[in-house]
C-alpha cells in the first residue's frame, strides 16, 4: 500500500463499512485513493448537513428572475453551494450526485429548504417584499413518503406562507421516470 497511514485507516474505515452494507464473501474490493476521497466527500456532507461546522455549511445564494419589460423582480432561485474549509466554494455538480448516491438528497433537499425560508423570514422581518423563492428538488425528494409532512413542518416552524416557495424538477429527472409523466 503506498499512502500515508491516515490514508490506509480511511481506507480500513471504508472497508469496514462495506462489509456491513455487503454480505456476500465472495464479492472482492478494491480502495484505490479515489473511493476514499469519494467517501471521505460523502462523509463531510453528512456532518455538514448535520450542522457539524468543521466541514463547512451549506449556503445558499439567490440568482433573479426579473420581468424585464415591467423592469420588476418576479422571484429568485435558490442556488445551494458548500462552503468547505479546504476546497472553497463548491458547486452542487461535486456534491449533489454524492447526497443522491449515498441516499441523503432528501436531507440535503429539506436542509436548503429550512435555509431559505430563513432567509424569507429574515427579509420579511426587515420590511422587505419578498418575491417567490424557486428550489430544485430531486425527484427522489419529491416521492419520498415523508415529503409533505417535513414540507409542513418546516412551513409552521418558520411561517413562511406557501405560495412564496416553488419547487422545480429538471426534465431529464423526469424523463428518468417515464411512469410519473402518466399518473
Amino acid at each position: 500500500y503506498e499512502g500515508t497511514a491516515g490514508d490506509l485507516l480511511d481506507a480500513a474505515d471504508i472497508a469496514a463499512s462495506s462489509i456491513r452494507q455487503h454480505r456476500d464473501s465472495s464479492v472482492v474490493h478494491e480502495y484505490d485513493s479515489a473511493l476514499v476521497a469519494r467517501a471521505r466527500l460523502r462523509y463531510e456532507l453528512r456532518e455538514t448537513i448535520r450542522g457539524v461546522q468543521r466541514f463547512g455549511r451549506l449556503e445558499v445564494h439567490y440568482q433573479p428572475q426579473v420581468d424585464v419589460a415591467r423592469g420588476r423582480l418576479i422571484g429568485l432561485e435558490a442556488l445551494v453551494r458548500w462552503r468547505h474549509p479546504v476546497y472553497g466554494l463548491v458547486g452542487p455538480a461535486m456534491f449533489v450526485p454524492q447526497a443522491e448516491s449515498s441516499g441523503r438528497i432528501f436531507e440535503l433537499d429539506m436542509h436548503v429548504l429550512e435555509l431559505v425560508c430563513h432567509d424569507i423570514m429574515a427579509w420579511r422581518a426587515r420590511g422587505l417584499e419578498v418575491a417567490p423563492v424557486a428550489l430544485n428538488f430531486s425527484r427522489a425528494s419529491l416521492m419520498h413518503v415523508q415529503v409533505f409532512a417535513r414540507l409542513a413542518q418546516v412551513l409552521e416552524a418558520t411561517g413562511v406562507p406557501g405560495a412564496l416557495l416553488e419547487f422545480e424538477v429538471t426534465e431529464s429527472q423526469l424523463l428518468d421516470s417515464p411512469t410519473l409523466l402518466h399518473q
